[in-house]
């Protein structure tokens, strides 16, 4: 008997007759199989609901892209926050929500085939948007990534996630040291933070040694600049910044490579600063988060002509008496 007849024949039956066969039918279920097919609730509840669920519509990255143009010339243009007649005073402070949907829309355009390339690109644009934002005032607030509620690590982290596979091995290396020592911080990130973010993308020796090579190049580069303008004490600050950026990222490349002979030496021969004492805290400071105990206790000794703060004597004794590392350096 098909569905159609089955449906034909029960509605002849009384209720009576339909209570009886339901209770036969039942009878010869077998219980894992009531289970299995939740027989009881269907006794229980026999209407059938269907719940519509509206389909979410996926953008394509060029109408994405268009959307994050507009955004980022009006916060340059400073349209969210000062009185103008592109953004109105009730839309300026919603800025953050438009941030929010573009990002989670570039992600989802990305998971969905869309160019991982030019999805990287408009992340990318976001990302320098808000890190614009915490060395210029653009909006009404003092920290652009805690307002959009996204920590600018992780928005940094994603836009190399998606550029990681979809450009060569040289220019990513590139994309990634320039996006970490060219934008500004927000005041819960600091440098080394995305600086190991990014090491972690570069997976391979060959890679680590590749961006040891890209370091120095551009190392050489800002060095070569020469500091003019009104300016010059805020310009010779900003390359002296990206310079000593520049070595502790060699460095750290160096130390995942497990040379820290060539750590060391690229960051006394590079790394700036007059105070011998405050370069000579920072070394430290950097083999401490490698924990290399037996390099801290050398330079440590070695700097013994050099007057050293009381945390780093506390160090060195403990070291000498524990043969270990202390939990902090002070």
């Amino acid at each position: 008997m098909k569905i159609g007849e089955l449906r034909t024949t029960v509605k002849k039956h009384s209720k009576k007759e339909l209570e009886y066969i339901i209770a036969e039918l039942y009878k010869l279920v077998p219980k894992n199989k009531k289970e299995i097919y939740q027989i009881d609730d269907l006794i229980e509840k026999p209407v059938k609901t269907t719940k519509v669920v509206k389909q979410k519509k996926i953008r394509q990255i060029e109408d994405i892209a268009e959307d994050v143009d507009i955004f980022h010339d009006n916060a340059i243009e400073q349209n969210y926050l000062i009185p103008n007649t592109i953004i109105s005073k009730k839309e300026r402070p919603k800025w953050r929500f438009v941030v929010k949907r573009l990002y989670k829309e570039i992600i989802e355009a990305e998971k969905n085939g869309n160019s991982p390339l030019r999805c990287g690109q408009e992340l990318q644009i976001l990302y320098e948007t808000l890190t614009y934002a915490c060395g210029y005032q653009i909006f009404s607030t003092y920290d652009s990534f805690e307002s959009v509620g996204i920590e600018q690590a992780d928005f940094f982290e994603q836009t190399i996630r998606i550029y990681r596979h979809s450009m060569s091995i040289e220019d990513f290396i590139t994309k990634g040291i320039n996006l970490v020592i060219d934008n500004e911080l927000n005041r819960y990130t600091v440098y080394s933070e995305l600086m190991e973010i990014f090491i972690s993308y570069c997976q391979t020796p060959d890679m680590k040694e590749l961006a040891v090579k890209e370091l120095k190049r551009l190392w050489e580069k800002k060095n070569k600049e020469v500091v003019r303008g009104s300016s010059w004490s805020t310009n010779l600050y900003d390359k002296e910044r990206k310079l000593n950026n520049y070595t502790e990222f060699a460095f750290r490349y160096y130390a995942h490579l497990f040379d820290f002979e060539n750590a060391i030496k690229i960051y006394k021969t590079k790394y700036i600063e007059k105070d011998k004492e405050v370069k000579l805290y920072i070394l430290i400071r950097l083999l401490f988060k490698f924990k290399e105990k037996d390099l801290i206790h050398n330079e440590l000794k070695v700097a013994r002509d050099i007057k050293q703060r009381d945390s780093l004597q506390k160090m060195l004794s403990f070291i000498e008496k524990n043969d270990s590392l202390p939990k902090y350096i002070g």
